[in-house]
């Protein structure tokens, strides 16, 4: 009997779904003066299309990305993402008839701008989604368990045993983007029936999640839940896409280094928004990510250790770096600020101890920077002359000091031939991130994120 209602949930989305047409952000109903001004996007719904489809931390808020598309392109064009993460640009991008290009380094993040841009062939949705229900809910099937590192820390075991078998199921389904986009679907809810607490995107045990199991049919109708609320997103955006050409590239790096399939001077706008600093310290990319990807299998085929993502990402890495990198000199925003940090430090001399975890810290800031700086240079070598690079980024405190990190891009810019045009300001409304970070890596330390984020627009002359 439930599988019967399983099924008609499916064909209810499919068939009733409201469409939308591409355009729908322009039918709210605002002045042109408002659009213009207001970059805060707080009356706006977030939700439209794919981009109801799973989380994930600090996403560009749709609205934002689209009116920078109109503005700085045109039909046809290629625009790249440097960070695409879960996919943002490229769907807005995709929306607006624009060929896309995403780089990204964190495995889950991949496969959800993989899911968020391609269409399914929905007329065998029902017939796949029928067989994994019939397997998942047979009794005598034969599968094994998943098991990685600390498995049984994070989950109970029922959660385990009902995991992977669906999992299992899925991977029977003989159409590889429906299998994906039912792993994203899951992966939407690993958080949830572990004993992960889900409310921020570090990973700490939630004591209060040790009394709930997860049964074999509770836990399909908490996945389908998820399951069709994805389903109806997908049919808004293949209905708003029809008759598009635009096509998406997404591409598994690192933008610290040059990526042969983006020609040199071959992109026609890059917009972007980096870490606002090293993801140990701001916001945990890799430890969001990692129970789904340790449960998919993500990162193996791209040789990418999942536990060690937030090691890979810009300023994860300091053992090259010294406080007098030469990168300080190519800013002169980021001198001041290392000769503050120095001050700081001449100051506790004395306390070796504090010292060298104050000192650790200060590479920490000046190895972020210095990544980033590569990245700025490969941007304007994929970047056609006269065209634009925007980057959203926001500006961290750390030690009492305020970190311009607006004013540093811009500054560190002007060496790869792309100067400044303009820095507006917005406040961080709905964009996804929590109100509270780790500052450290000290359970229970927590500083407030920030409230603005900067808008850097600049052209390559």
């Amino acid at each position: 009997m439930f599988k019967a209602i399983y099924l008609n949930d499916i064909e209810n989305t499919i068939l009733r779904n409201k469409r939308r047409d591409a355009d729908a952000y322009e039918k709210e109903d605002v002045s042109i003066t408002e659009w213009i001004t207001n970059w805060d996007f707080k009356k706006n719904n977030i939700d439209l299309f794919t981009h109801k489809i799973h989380r994930y931390p600090a996403m560009f808020i749709p609205q934002l990305t689209r009116k920078l598309i109109q503005k700085f392109s045109e039909p046809g064009d290629t625009i790249l993402d440097i960070f695409c993460g879960s996919g943002t640009l490229l769907v807005e991008a995709t929306l607006l008839n624009r060929n896309s290009i995403g780089i990204e380094l964190n495995p889950l993040a991949l496969l959800i701008s993989k899911v968020k841009t391609t269409p399914l062939n929905l007329s065998n949705v029902i017939k796949h989604y029928e067989k994994m229900i019939d397997m998942y809910f047979n009794p005598s099937l034969d599968f094994n368990l998943i098991n990685f590192n600390n498995i049984e820390f994070w989950y109970k075991k029922s959660a385990i045993k009902n995991i992977s078998k669906l999992i299992f199921s899925i991977n029977k389904i003989p159409d590889i983007d429906l299998q994906d986009f039912l792993k994203i679907s899951l992966s939407e809810i690993l958080r949830e029936v572990s004993l992960c607490k889900h409310s921020g995107f570090k990973m700490h045990r939630d004591s209060r999640k040790e009394k709930k199991e997860w049964y074999k049919k509770e836990l399909f109708d908490y996945f389908h839940k998820t399951f069709i609320k994805n389903l109806g997103g997908l049919v808004e955006y293949q209905n708003a896409i029809e008759g598009i050409t635009a096509k998406c590239i997404i591409l598994n790096g690192d933008s610290r280094r040059i990526h042969k399939q983006v020609k040199k001077g071959s992109v026609d706008l890059i917009i972007t928004s980096p870490p606002y600093g090293d993801s140990r310290t701001t916001v945990a990319y890799g430890q969001f990510s990692r129970l789904s990807s340790q449960w998919l299998g993500l990162g193996k085929e791209l040789n990418v250790d999942v536990a060690q993502v937030d090691n890979e990402l810009l300023g994860g890495k300091t053992k090259n770096t010294e406080i007098d990198d030469d990168v300080i000199f190519k800013s002169i925003t980021l001198k001041n600020i290392q000769e503050n940090f120095l001050y700081k430090l001449s100051n506790l001399n004395k306390d070796e101890k504090e010292y060298k975890k104050f000192l650790k810290r200060v590479k920490d800031v000046i190895s972020f920077y210095k990544d980033l700086d590569s990245t700025l240079s490969n941007a304007s070598y994929y970047l056609k002359n006269k065209k634009f690079f925007i980057l959203i980024t926001g500006s961290r405190i750390v030690k009492e000091v305020k970190l311009h990190t607006d004013i540093i891009i811009a500054e560190l810019a002007e060496h790869y031939g792309l100067e400044l045009k303009s820095i507006m300001y917005r406040n961080i409304i709905n964009k996804r991130m929590p109100y509270k970070v780790s500052a450290t890596n000290i359970v229970g330390e927590k500083s407030s994120t920030m409230t603005r984020e900067s808008i850097i627009i600049l052209q390559k002359e």
